[in-house]
């Protein structure tokens, strides 16, 4: 959080950095919640809130620091919308933007009269601001240069601001004072086209690396390239056509809705927010709280051993699996932890809890997420209804045949006749069984390949054919006993047989992935869902990129993914997100991207939300007899507000308080073992998070009515509260109510570059299924994107004897395939012109969103932007 004193240091430092984002934050709250922080909280003595037309701020005066910050803008499509490329001479640093200096202008006089030779005598003079905000800044700098020595000043996402001679005056008197932070591809730091940008660059890539240049050619190299003027006006063309459908639909055309409908269209806005900028610092100061806590960890785990040390089933070797995030993604661990992929900075590793322990004080490591277990829920009119069909018949004539669908689902019958080739040859080129261990490993298939992935089994080309040739040999693992996989993969690229139609892209060849999801410390091989994913989509990564044995031909891949999970922040943050978004290198990797299922949790009570001011809230869910081994429920809300939190068992017996000087609490509630962990500015987000686990002593958790009681504390902004509960099976047990539609995504479906699929009936008018989870994220953010058939969707059946049997399935996981199918048809297309490059995730998400049927550009956060045209997204990247 805000630290004055570290505005006390004469260098550049981390804790100072953050301290300076913390206040662009408070700059865009109102005055009065502004002037109480700044002296109540912060510890400064005097403080005026600035406010002149469009332009605000402040001036707080502390104990040898005076620190002044500017707002940025409030809604990013309305400032882009109206921004024009104006020149105004300021001298002595030649031209600068126009709209800047004249939004800074209208507190020149202001601070003028703040800042006077007495006020900052003895002090450090620091500048900062969001956006719009450091732009101000860098004309501040040059209106007051004869009237104040500034100590440094510390932008986050500014936009270019003057002249060549603008960049030249503050090389000679800022620069090694004047600091530029860029997240990513921040569009706003790519315009206005034809300006500077000003100040020493601080950049975060894609994975939270931060690079820096060391000299100025270096930094143009770094520097996020400026948008043309054509790619500028066409910007703004967008916005201006988002924002007269609003006005057309009676809709209010600020932010939220108008930012969020943007997202899609244009890429960077989402690395634009100020909170992944905050984000990043934290992860570089080494304040971070590293916790699961641990702690919490080790307690819970106790009382599992005490139930299994009772029933007998005790297992000596008590081994975890982890996602960690890394400081830096070149970053090595200890050997006493087992390591496993890496996607940009983050790691799966492995075990015991000792050994994970040792991470917390390791200045590698940021923060580790243990792996968790997560459930197994979530075409002849479906086709023709996104126009598939037409791209099979001549004259395209495309069916996939020179790209690869990738699928991390239950496994895949390969003895389907739906994934056979003209010549009766499986076109599924591997499947790797994470749940069998009895095959060689892929680091034994291919040690030169997948030398980190030792466990599960791999299956070659080779070893299917033989099963094919045996017919009924194939072990029940590669029959997909759950049917949901091979349902899901015949949509995406089954071929016709029998009563079954051709899927999405029929002649396209597969690599599967059967991930372990369930956990057991017991179990060597466990590993849970979001180790298991981060694994997986290595595996297929890997495979795509050719060399390997189970392909040598380079190709590219679209990756079906259907299984997801409630836990976490539903706001693109938590280490399985930023693996689905660092494989892609956050979408800029050209030919391979990622679909996710929206999910299913539309009307099973499994999100509930209230907002919690002074005094006592209670969010109440009913347990069912299901036998189940734990009742996972995940709470979060803003890192400003103190809240406070106890349990009620359905006979009314309450635990004692969690809160931020308690933060966990173990206890026994009606023969139950519960965990309130909580824990505050959490590594993902800086938001505060509420870990609630409930194990039974017996046999099954206590049926009836629980309450978490939520107690505001001090409440310093919305108080909005969310909790999402965790499905480890398909009985959904844990109910909330009354229950909260919106927000019910499914992670990793929320991670920026994944593209996040809703499902709607399989004929006009669009109408969305029941179950269909909703949008958009907990931080706005636009999702899902895109809607495709998901009711009544008649595929491929499993483990049948005549292997091909058909049924029909509803539910997003029949939706997504559409969509996965459709990008491989693009993908092919593209593969076979030579000399042409791929599209990369972010150009393929843009491309569905423009070409979507029954489009809007307004984000609907049910149906994203429309139902998916299959067609319509082959003429527009062909």
């Amino acid at each position: 959080m805000f630290k004055i004193a570290s505005l006390r240091s004469t260098a550049f430092t981390w804790d100072a950095a953050l301290s300076l984002a913390y206040a662009s934050k408070l700059a865009y709250d109102p005055p009065q919640l502004v002037l109480k922080t700044l002296k109540s909280d912060w510890g400064f003595g005097d403080a005026q809130f600035l406010d002149r037309a469009d332009t605000q701020g402040f001036v707080a005066l502390g104990d040898g620091v005076v620190l002044v910050a500017f707002r940025g803008t409030e809604s990013l499509g309305d400032w882009l919308g109206n921004l024009d490329v104006g020149w105004t001479d300021l001298p002595p640093a030649g031209k600068m933007h126009r709209g800047f200096v004249e939004a800074l202008d209208l507190v020149t006089q202001d601070l003028a009269t703040l800042l006077t030779p007495t006020t900052i005598a003895g002090r450090k003079v620091w500048f900062t601001g969001h956006s719009l905000g450091g732009a101000l800044c860098a004309v501040a700098a040059v209106r007051l240069h004869n009237q104040l020595n500034i100590h440094a000043i510390h932008t986050f996402g500014q936009p270019r601001v003057g002249d060549k001679d603008t960049r030249n005056f503050f090389v000679n008197s800022l620069n090694d004072r004047y600091f530029r932070f860029v997240n990513d591809r921040d569009l706003i730091a790519r315009v206005p086209p034809g300006f500077e940008h000003v100040g020493t660059l601080i950049h975060f890539d894609a994975h939270g690396n931060v690079e820096r240049a060391a000299s100025e050619a270096a930094r143009v190299a770094l520097e996020v390239p400026s948008l043309t003027p054509e790619e500028f006006e066409a910007l703004k063309a967008d916005i201006k056509a988002t924002k007269a459908e609003m006005r057309a639909l009676g809709m209010p055309e600020g932010a939220p809705t108008l930012d969020r409908s943007l997202e899609g269209l244009i890429p960077g806005i989402p690395d634009h927010r100020l909170e992944r900028y905050i984000t990043a610092v934290r992860r570089q100061t080494g304040s971070v709280a590293k916790g699961e806590t641990l702690a919490a960890e080790r307690v819970i785990r106790s009382a599992l051993e005490a139930v299994r040390e009772k029933s007998g089933d005790l297992k000596p070797t008590e081994s975890i699996s982890a996602l960690v995030r890394l400081r830096d993604s070149r970053a090595k661990l200890p050997e006493s932890v087992k390591t496993g992929p890496r996607n940009g900075n983050i790691m799966s590793v492995r075990g015991t809890l000792d050994a994970l322990r040792q991470l917390e004080s390791d200045p590698n490591v940021v923060s580790l997420q243990i792996s968790r277990d997560a459930g197994f829920s979530e075409l002849a009119t479906s086709l023709p209804f996104v126009h598939g069909d037409i791209v099979h018949r001549p004259p395209i004539a495309e069916r996939g045949d020179k790209a690869l669908l990738g699928l991390i689902d239950t496994g895949i019958d390969v003895l389907h006749e739906a994934f056979l080739d003209d010549q009766g040859a499986s076109r599924i080129l591997a499947i790797w069984d994470q749940s069998n261990n009895t095959g060689p490993t892929p680091a034994v298939a291919d040690p030169a390949c997948f030398s980190n992935m030792t466990y599960g089994t791999l299956y070659l080309a080779s070893d299917i054919a033989e099963m094919i040739a045996g017919n009924e040999t194939a072990p029940l693992n590669l029959r997909d006993f759950r049917e949901h996989g091979t349902h899901v993969a015949s949509i995406a690229a089954g071929s016709a047989v029998g009563l079954l139609s051709d899927g999405m892209a029929p002649a396209a060849r597969l690599v599967v992935v059967v991930p372990k999801l369930k956990t057991d410390a017991g179990d060597p091989f466990s590993v849970g869902y979001s180790v298991s994913h981060n694994d997986a989509l290595y595996f297929l990564k890997r495979v795509s990129e050719g060399g390997t044995t189970v392909l040598t031909e380079k190709l590219p891949m679209a990756v079906n993914v259907s299984l997801g999970m409630n836990a976490g922040a539903h706001d693109g943050t938590s280490p399985l997100e930023a693996s689905f978004d660092s494989i892609t290198n956050k979408g800029q990797d050209e030919g391979f991207a990622i679909v996710k299922s929206a999910g299913n949790e539309r009307g099973w009570g499994g999100h509930a939300r209230t907002t919690a001011f002074q005094g006592l809230k209670s969010i109440a869910w009913n347990s069912g007899n299901a036998v189940r081994t734990e009742d996972y429920i995940e709470v979060w809300y803003n890192g400003r507000d103190e809240i406070e939190f106890s349990l009620t068992d359905p006979v009314g017996n309450v635990s004692s308080v969690a809160s931020e000087s308690n933060p966990v609490v173990h206890e026994t509630l009606g023969g139950n073992f519960c965990t309130l962990d909580l824990v505050s500015n959490h590594d993902d987000n800086g938001d505060n998070c509420l870990k609630l686990r409930i194990v039974p002593q017996s046999a099954q958790i206590q049926s009836g009515r629980w309450a978490l009681n939520v107690i505001g504390v001090d409440i310093r902004t919305t108080g909005l509260v969310d909790v999402w509960v965790e499905r480890d099976d398909d009985s959904r047990a844990v109910r909330f109510a009354p229950e909260e539609q919106q927000v019910t995504l499914s992670i990793p479906g929320t991670a920026d570059t994944v593209i996040a699929v809703a499902a709607s009936h399989s004929t006009p008018p669009l109408q969305l299924t029941a179950s269909s989870s909703s949008g958009p994220t907990r931080s706005g953010g636009a999702k899902p994107d895109i809607c495709a058939p998901g009711q009544d969707i008649v595929a491929a059946r499993a483990n049948t004897n005549n292997h091909r049997d058909t049924q029909a399935m509803t539910g997003t996981s029949m939706a997504a395939p559409h969509v996965t199918g459709a990008l491989a048809l693009v993908l092919s297309h593209r593969q076979k012109q030579i000399g042409r490059s791929l599209p990369n995730a972010v150009q393929i998400r843009s491309a569905l969103i423009r070409t979507a049927r029954f489009s809007s550009r307004i984000h609907n956060p049910d149906i994203g932007h429309g139902l998916l045209d299959a067609k319509s997204l082959f003429d527009r990247l062909k």
